[in-house]
């Protein structure tokens, strides 16, 4: 995934556009078609799973708005199990 689109996820900056953001979401869930006001709540509910997939202390994490963090970083889809165990 863009690290751009994935800042947008952990960093509380837009730094693509919320098309992508909901796009994400949706890959990350597996949730086709969350409504707009459900994107907080479940982008706040994936920071554990984040911050586990990419390392807490990762410069994704840093709050910052930062056009220069770029790449390319493979994220996968929450396995079944871990969905349930949100808390959205």
């Amino acid at each position: 995934m863009d690290n751009q689109r994935i800042r947008n996820l952990t960093t509380g900056c837009l730094h693509t556009s919320m098309e992508d953001m909901e796009e994400d979401l949706c890959f990350l869930t597996g949730y086709d078609g969350l409504l707009d006001m459900q994107l907080p709540r479940v982008k706040d509910a994936l920071i554990p799973f984040l911050k586990d997939q990419l390392g807490e202390n990762s410069r994704f994490f840093d709050g910052k708005y930062d056009i220069t963090h770029t790449g390319n970083t493979l994220l996968r889809p929450l396995f079944q199990d871990e969905l349930l165990q949100l808390k959205v």
